[in-house]
Parts: C-alpha cells; structure tokens; sequence
C-alpha cells in the first residue's frame, strides 16, 4: 500500500515538474486565431479524433481518472444554482486555452488539451477546485453533460463591466454574507478566515464544491481580484435587498 501510495505521490510529482517546465519555456496560453466552439455535438467534426486523445490523456493523467468517474448528480441538482453552470463559448487552435461565457479564459494542462476539442456549447459545465495537492492547477473545469473534466488555471479574469460579469455589491460580515449584482446573496464558511480582503466591487465565479452531493457548503465563490483566486465554500442564500 505504501508502495503505491508513493508512486502515486512521485507521479503527480512529475506532472507539476512538466508542468512547470512548460511554463519556463515560455508555453504561454495563446489566443490569436479563437476557435467558436460547435453549438450541438453533431456538428463537432473533432470528435473521434479528440475521444481518441481523451483515452491517452486519462491514460497518463490520475486528477483527469478522478474526475470522469461516473457520477448521478441529477437527484442533487436542485442543491445548486444557476450561477453554477457555465458554458465553453471557445477555445484556441491545440486547446490550450478556453473562453467561457463570462469572458473568463482558462489554461488547460498540457496532457489534457485534446478534450476540450470535443466540447460543445450546450455542454454543462462546473468549475471546481483541484482534489490533488501536487497539481499546480488550481481548479478543474468539469464537463457534467458527457462526465469529463480537465485541470485548469484561470488565465484571464471576466471583462469589468460584462455582461456576464459578476461582482460583488454588498457585503454583511456579521451574517457572512454576500450580494452579488445578479440580486443573488450568497452565505459564506468564513470558518479561520475573514472578510478582510473581500471588497465591493469585486468580481467573483461561482463553482462547485466537490463534495457538493452532501457537504454543507455545495457551492463556491472565486474572488478572481485577489492573488492567487482564492476561493470560499458557500451557499445560496436567497434574492433581493433586504435579506
């Protein structure tokens, strides 16, 4: 047991040491020449090439095995909020990077490009923090429609003022709890922390918890405006002022 628990360890080891390296020699997410990404998967001709390069990728890969393990979320949905459900709207020519909807553009690690390319517009997808402690990748985007996923790190926060765009308008840290400019209000595990960085005007991504099936806290909220996109567990709290 210590044998593989130690393989495993050097591993994922190796995978933040390439990663790395990747960085150093200047592998740069690149978005020039934006790919619009299929809105259905019928019209994706992509597909049996990067299905092929997902099998090699899971192969290498124990975060991506993690992940695409089959899941029944439809029971627990009602548990999280709309807020939670993004959408690729397009990624680069080797799918080294990805737009969402929000204008949010994430950098996908290198062993794992080629299953982005098989994504679609339609698919759902749930932003979550990263289950490996050796992973430089601090969060993994999770397709929940065909039950994949990818490491990723945020590369560009959502445009100010977007249409998209959620900030943070109010803030009650007697009650941990935070107004969002969509009218949501969201309740925060402030538990050995506080409000102390979280300031009005903000922008933050709402996540999921990756115990969110049966945690207290199913959701989380990503202060992209703060070094490092720290996140807190939280939950929906309700609409309106006067909360």
């Amino acid at each position: 047991m210590k044998t593989k628990c130690l393989m495993t360890s050097s591993f994922s080891i190796f995978l933040c040491l390439f990663s790395l390296f990747s960085y150093a020699k200047g592998d740069e997410p690149s978005f020039d020449t934006p790919h619009v990404v299929p809105t259905t998967r019928e019209e994706n001709e992509n597909e049996e090439e990067t299905l092929q390069g997902y099998a090699l990728a899971a192969s290498f890969s124990p975060q991506l095995k993690y992940h695409t393990q089959s899941q029944q979320d439809a029971y627990y949905l009602y548990r999280l909020h709309a807020d939670a459900y993004h959408h690729l709207i397009a990624f680069s020519d080797n799918g080294d990077l990805v737009q969402l909807y929000d204008s949010s553009k994430w950098f996908v690690h290198p062993s794992q490009r080629y299953v982005v390319l098989q994504w679609v517009q339609s698919d759902e997808l749930f932003i979550k923090p990263s289950a490996s402690c050796f992973s430089p990748y601090r969060y993994v985007l999770y397709n929940r429609t065909i039950q994949q996923a990818v490491e990723v790190n945020l590369a560009a926060a959502p445009l100010f003022m977007g249409a998209r765009t959620l900030t943070i308008i109010n803030i009650d840290p007697y009650q941990r709890l935070i107004q969002l400019n969509d009218n949501t209000v969201w309740t925060l595990d402030m538990t050995g922390a506080s409000f102390a960085y979280w300031n009005i005007g903000q922008r933050v991504l709402v996540g999921v918890n990756n115990n969110w099936h049966h945690a207290a806290y199913p959701q989380i909220l990503i202060n992209v405006d703060i070094y490092g996109e720290p996140y807190r567990l939280t939950e929906f709290y309700g609409y309106g002022v006067n909360y």
